[in-house]
């Protein structure tokens, strides 16, 4: 049984460790706030005029490669606002029905802002099949750090000179952690 359980932590941190290099590398990048400057663009389409938001970021992407989801719509005027975003580009789209002419602004990261926009991504209701994939890919890493975690305890209490200095670190890691939300936490 000890094999089984030791080989199974082994194999989920070592298939987990990618996916967690990229969560630590993009929250290094949100914690010291390094700068990330988009590359802007933008373009001027004509397309049918009359149409609503959602057909018009339809045609967007059916017919000029635009992928993502679609953001909040907006009306100013005779215009409509909405946006187009997935991880490490954003389409900023303003159309105005009267005359079928769509503005577009597209702000592109660099790979930095990517992982970034990696990191808060979640769910698995996006319009873009990798999107999706990744939302599965975090649940699955999900479920291998809670196993990993309790592979790792039962470990610890079967290696019985380990319990010492195991008992030692998971205080001190305790500590740490609750005097930081305390602080975090203070006005």
């Amino acid at each position: 049984m000890y094999r089984l359980i030791r080989n199974t932590h082994l194999i989920l941190g070592l298939s987990a460790s990618l996916i967690l290099l990229v969560y630590a590398v993009s929250a290094v990048q949100m914690a010291h706030q390094f700068a990330i400057r988009p590359r802007v663009s933008s373009e001027n389409l004509t397309l049918a005029p009359g149409l609503g938001a959602r057909s018009v970021s339809q045609q967007l992407m059916d017919e000029h490669g635009y992928r993502g989801d679609l953001g909040e719509v907006t009306s100013a005027g005779q215009q409509i606002r909405f946006s187009i975003t997935r991880p490490g580009t954003a389409y900023d789209v303003t159309y105005d029905p009267a005359a079928g002419r769509a503005r577009i602004v597209r702000r592109e990261l660099p790979f930095m802002g990517l992982l970034n926009r990696l990191h808060h991504l979640n769910g698995f209701e996006h319009s873009n099949a990798a999107m999706n994939a990744w939302g599965w890919i975090l649940a699955w890493i999900s479920m291998a750090l809670i196993l990993l975690g309790a592979t790792g305890v039962y470990m610890w209490f079967r290696i019985h000179n380990e319990r010492r200095i195991g008992s030692v670190l998971l205080a001190a890691n305790l500590s740490v952690s609750i005097v930081l939300l305390i602080l975090l936490r203070r006005p």
